[in-house]
């Protein structure tokens, strides 16, 4: 089970929710869970999620040729560390408001 299984399923759908897996423990568990959480295509912040939902599967499962273990991970293959992503995406956020301010 995972992103990747519920990926194939719902990225074609015209619902308006694409399907999100995790795996973790969530407030009041005791064992590592499944949770399947649906995502709304639409949001008031305008950010095309199934968009970008569907570059990072491109990206990961065709062009690293992942197809197991977490969905950001670091070179290892280990669940990666949020401070990995840190200075990229601030330096795509910059970038995003130069093109748009």
């Amino acid at each position: 089970m995972g992103m990747l299984e519920y990926w194939e399923m719902s990225k074609d759908h015209e619902i308006p929710h694409i399907m999100i897996t995790l795996c973790g423990l969530f407030k009041g568990e005791h064992n590592l869970r499944w949770h399947l959480v649906p995502i709304a295509d639409d949001t008031a912040s305008k950010i095309p999620t199934r968009v970008w939902v569907s570059r990072l599967m491109h990206t990961r499962v065709t062009e690293e040729g992942c197809t197991e273990g977490p969905l950001f991970a670091d070179k290892s293959g280990n669940k990666a560390a949020l401070k990995l992503y840190d200075e990229e995406f601030k330096d795509l956020l910059e970038r995003a408001l130069e093109r748009n301010p």
